[in-house]
């Protein structure tokens, strides 16, 4: 536990604090707000996904490498920050 809540991940810090200590410090939206989830949104595209980050050329389907990483991003959000 002591590794844990010196850790400088202040959402591990949370949730540690949170979940297996049973204390409150506020909501969990204030774990969104950080800069390490604001990086990950702001590379967000207007349509909702995330632009696949390899050198690839595209193949068919034109859609997958995309669609794959928005799932890639969507599910580290979710699963880091309870986005």
């Amino acid at each position: 536990m002591p590794a844990l809540l010196s850790s400088d991940s202040e959402a591990l810090r949370f949730f540690v604090e949170r979940d297996l200590l049973d204390e409150d410090h506020g909501r969990v939206q204030n774990v969104w707000g950080l800069p390490e989830v604001e990086r990950v949104i702001r590379r967000q595209l207007e349509d909702g996904s995330w632009r696949y980050p390899g050198r690839r050329p595209v193949r068919y389907p034109a859609h997958h490498y995309p669609l794959v990483e928005t799932w890639k991003r969507f599910r580290y959000l979710v699963d880091q920050y309870e986005l």
